[in-house]
């Protein structure tokens, strides 16, 4: 059944490849949670998929044009986490549509940023004006 749900995701949302296995490859067990992981440092989102997958969770990690096709769909997802380090309008405009991602009951997806760079309060407020919550990694 969660097979099918995501063929009819990918079909509709005509995701590329790599997310198609990350949501059709399902294993055993279900999923802690299904993390929908944007990072821009392929070697930073490696890294951190690899140990959320090593946690039992599935990591969804879309591409740009994926995300601007998932603002007007409901997602299954229970968490999105977007990495802010390099930071730029087209990342704002990103983090916006992912900060209006629903659910499949129609509920917002938590958003939890995150960055090794210091961009002072001002960028924290304004990332928490748009409902996600921010955080700093080492």
């Amino acid at each position: 059944m969660e097979e099918r749900f995501a063929e009819t995701v990918y079909a509709t949302l005509d995701l590329d490849e790599t997310l198609r296995t990350d949501l059709l490859d399902l294993g055993d067990a279900p999923p802690m949670a299904i993390i929908l992981l944007v990072d821009s440092d392929l070697a930073h989102m490696t890294k951190l998929a690899s140990a959320l997958r090593e946690c039992g969770h599935r990591v969804i990690t879309p591409t740009t044009t994926d995300v601007a096709a998932m603002a007007f769909h409901r997602v299954a997802a229970d968490l999105a986490i977007v990495e802010l380090s390099h930071v730029n309008d087209d990342r704002w405009r990103e983090l916006r549509r992912i900060c209006q991602l629903q659910t499949e009951d129609g509920l917002p997806i938590p958003v939890v940023c995150c960055s090794r760079v210091y961009h002072g309060p001002r960028f924290e407020l304004d990332i928490e004006r748009l409902g996600a919550r921010f955080v700093y990694e080492r």
